[in-house]
């Protein structure tokens, strides 16, 4: 977090930069059949690509809107199916699957505890303080991550974020070094 509010900072005050994330291990793409989009493993990685899938998806859920909301989905997080249904392109590990899905398909949360449901509840928090505290350059100038999650409730500041330049930082400045086919 503290890296996409250090890039989030610099590319407002014109200063665009980049981050490395990590790496991200594929294993070989499986067809699943004509029409349908391949499955392929994540074999490490796979928390930074459903972090950054959650962030997205919370953009869709409060702010950017409905026709931007929508090319974000289509474009990042989701897959149609030739039967009209909607996939995540990501999908969680086994225990967060059903929570990971809800997110992405815009569902309330099922009464099941996850650490899908956590992390998501916690940038929400996060992008709810607003972008306010995150405007100079310098991480020493940044307030911790707990300064935003005990902000008052319902002083939303999240409509003071500029959303395309969070977007563009989520997307094009966060960079990852990916190995694919890797056989399992």
């Amino acid at each position: 977090w503290e890296d996409i509010r250090r890039l989030y900072a610099l590319r407002l005050s014109g200063q665009p930069a980049t981050h490395f994330v990590g790496s991200i291990i594929l294993g070989e793409s499986k067809s699943r059949g004509a029409l349908q989009p391949s499955v392929t493993p994540i074999i490490d990685g796979q928390q930074h690509l459903v972090t950054i899938s959650m962030i997205l998806a919370l953009m869709c859920d409060t702010v950017v809107d409905d026709a931007n909301a929508e090319a974000i989905r289509t474009k990042y997080l989701l897959n149609r199916l030739p039967d009209g249904r909607l996939e995540a392109r990501i999908a969680a590990g086994r225990w967060d699957a059903q929570a990971f899905q809800e997110v992405l398909l815009q569902k309330d949360f099922s009464e099941t505890e996850s650490k899908v449901r956590e992390a998501y509840e916690t940038l929400w928090s996060l992008l709810s303080a607003g972008p306010q505290a995150y405007s100079a350059a310098t991480d020493e100038q940044f307030e911790d991550e707990e300064s935003a999650e005990e902000q008052p409730e319902g002083d939303n500041r999240m409509g003071d974020w500029d959303w395309d330049t969070l977007l563009t930082v989520v997307t094009r400045d966060l960079e990852f070094a990916v190995v694919s086919d890797v056989p399992e």
